[in-house]
């Protein structure tokens, strides 16, 4: 199983640059009072991070639940497992638990 036509490392280092590009753009605000939890729009960065979170587990859990099959089910499994292992070698660790 490739996902996008991509190796579970490729998709690791993919998914590492995407996260550290939206974090470059984090501010100290965003933090201050706990603005995040308060008013999305003061936390742009935390809000966009929390739903590409949310996205990359729905994504994943489609990819699995979409095969009929148990071979067929593990194998995509399998390939999120390796691809969570590549993110903790990158220690992209955000990517890492959302795709598991």
């Amino acid at each position: 199983f490739r996902f996008l036509n991509q190796t579970a490392n490729s998709l690791a280092e993919h998914l590492a640059m995407l996260q550290q590009q939206r974090r470059s753009t984090l501010t100290r605000g965003e933090f201050r009072k706990q603005a995040w939890s308060k008013h999305p729009e003061r936390a742009p960065t935390v809000t966009a991070d929390a739903i590409a979170f949310d996205a990359m587990a729905r994504l994943v859990a489609w990819t699995v639940l979409e095969k009929t099959e148990l071979s067929e089910r593990a194998q995509v499994y399998a390939f999120w497992v390796e691809t969570t292992a590549a993110s903790l070698q990158l220690h992209d660790f955000s990517s890492a638990c959302a795709v598991l």
